[in-house]
C-alpha cells in the first residue's frame, strides 16, 4: 500500500485530497493544527498527527509518528492566510506566514526527499496560489510564500531526477473553501469575474492532484499546473 503524507487535511483542500487518496487506496498520514478531522475512517488506513507548523518541535514530531515508514507522496497544502493591508502587516504575523507556508514545508521536504531519495523515489505536491503568480494585495505576505513554493518545486525537480523524486506545483485561483469563506467574499459577485463562470471546488483539485501521481507525468516534474478557471488568461 502506497503511503501519503499530507499537511493542512482536516478541511478544503486537504480534506478533499484525504478522502480522494484513500478512495484510491491510499495509507494517508495527515496533520492537523486546531480542529480533527472527522472522516469516515472505514475507508482505508488513515492516521491523524495534531502538528502546530509555526513551531519546530510539532514539525520534527510528524517524523516521530512516521517512524521508518517509506512516504510515496508528500502534499504540503497546509498554509496561513491572513487578510491585512500591506502597511498594517506586523513583523509577527508576517514571521507566522512565512513559518506555516514556506519554512515548515521546506523542513518536511528535506526529511522527506532524504526518505525518497533511499527508498527508489517518489513525488512532491506543493499547493501554491493564483497569489503567488501574479502577487497579491491585502495578502501579500501570504502571495510572497506561495511565489516560494514555487521556487522550491522548481528546486527539488532540478536535483530530484537523479533519484526519481519528481515535484510539482499546483496553483490553484479561487477555491470554495473556508480559508476563502474566512474574507467574507461574495462568492456570486466573484463567479462573474471567473471565465470559466464559478469558483473551483476542492474535490476537483483533489482528483486532478491524485492524477499528478501517475508515472507518465514524472516528465513534466517541475512545473506549475494552474488551476484557475481562466483567470490568467
Amino acid at each position: 500500500m502506497k503511503h501519503v503524507l499530507i499537511t493542512g487535511g482536516s478541511s478544503g483542500i486537504g480534506s478533499a485530497l484525504v478522502e480522494q487518496f484513500l478512495s484510491a487506496g491510499y495509507e494517508v498520514t495527515l496533520t492537523y493544527n486546531k480542529t480533527k478531522p472527522s472522516f469516515d475512517f472505514t475507508k482505508g488506513a488513515c492516521n491523524c498527527i495534531k502538528a502546530d507548523l509555526n513551531k519546530n518541535v510539532d514539525v520534527l514530531k510528524i517524523f516521530d509518528v512516521i517512524a521508518s515508514r517509506p512516504i510515496d507522496v508528500l502534499i504540503n497544502n497546509a498554509a496561513l492566510s491572513i487578510k491585512t493591508p500591506f502597511l498594517d502587516i506586523s513583523d509577527q504575523e508576517l514571521r507566522s506566514v512565512i513559518e506555516v507556508n514556506i519554512i515548515s514545508a521546506f523542513k518536511i521536504t528535506q526529511k522527506v526527499f532524504e526518505m525518497m531519495a533511499t527508498c527508489g523515489g517518489g513525488r512532491i505536491i506543493n499547493i501554491g496560489s493564483i497569489g503567488g503568480q501574479i502577487g497579491g494585495r491585502d495578502q501579500i505576505h501570504y502571495a510572497i510564500s506561495k511565489g516560494a513554493l514555487e521556487t522550491l518545486t522548481k528546486s527539488i525537480a532540478r536535483i530530484g531526477f537523479e533519484c526519481n523524486v519528481f515535484a510539482f506545483n499546483v496553483s490553484p485561483g479561487c477555491v470554495d473553501t473556508p480559508m476563502l469563506n474566512a474574507n467574507n467574499i461574495d462568492l456570486s459577485k466573484l463567479d462573474s469575474q471567473i471565465p470559466f463562470g464559478n469558483v473551483a471546488q476542492p474535490t476537483g483539485i483533489a482528483k486532478m492532484i491524485l492524477s499528478l501521481c501517475a508515472d507518465h507525468w514524472n516528465y513534466a516534474s517541475g512545473q506549475t499546473i494552474s488551476y484557475n478557471g481562466g483567470l490568467l488568461l
